[in-house]
């Protein structure tokens, strides 16, 4: 396969050769995964050529059973975060092997309003609609979070926050968020 930018070859991707073992199955469209980014390149086949492929869910799933691979995918994305600016980067990779990614459909409710709250949300990417009483408050969108008040007090929830369309985030419990970062002055109260 060849690989091609603005319509000239980068780079081929060799497929697994029976007459040549040294010759490695190789992969591509990771990084487009990894950092939620546009397609750097085209890939064309050359000949017949078979492949495999997996969702970015998937994809992710996989590879958050390693802490190395949780720290390549959410480092940036932490420091991109305006709370976290000032993070040594012991703490950014600390705060990354601790979150937890979680995916969510249209009209699926994260939180809910008067509930125990134990942990802290970053939007990865889709939008949530945050209701205080029945009435909505503020929507949060990729870079923005919830959750702060059960990090700071055991005060209950206090917005019910809902799903449009899709939304991934990731979070941390109060314990490890504490452990990691200790108090941080937050912008927003939901």
């Amino acid at each position: 396969m060849d690989c091609l930018k603005n319509n000239e070859k980068v780079l081929t991707i060799p497929c697994t050769s029976k007459e040549d073992p040294s010759v490695e199955r190789r992969y591509f469209g990771e990084l487009a995964l990894l950092y939620d980014a546009p397609r750097a390149a085209s890939v064309k086949a050359v000949g017949n050529v078979t492949t495999w492929a997996l969702d970015r869910t998937t994809f992710k799933s996989i590879l958050q059973q390693s802490e190395d691979v949780k720290q390549i995918l959410y480092s940036k994305f932490v420091q991109s975060i305006h709370l976290f600016r000032d993070l040594k980067l012991m703490q950014v990779n600390a705060l990354c092997n601790s979150l937890t990614g979680k995916d969510y459909e249209d009209g699926d409710v994260v939180v809910t309003q008067g509930d125990k709250g134990d942990a802290f949300y970053i939007v990865e990417s889709g939008e949530a609609r945050c209701f205080k009483d029945g009435l909505e408050v503020s929507v949060v969108r990729e870079g923005d979070y919830f959750g702060e008040l059960a990090l700071q007090s055991d005060a209950p929830r206090q917005a019910t926050v809902k799903v449009v369309g899709s939304l991934s985030v990731v979070k941390i419990g109060r314990s490890a968020f504490k452990r990691i970062i200790g108090n941080l002055e937050f912008d927003k109260v939901y």
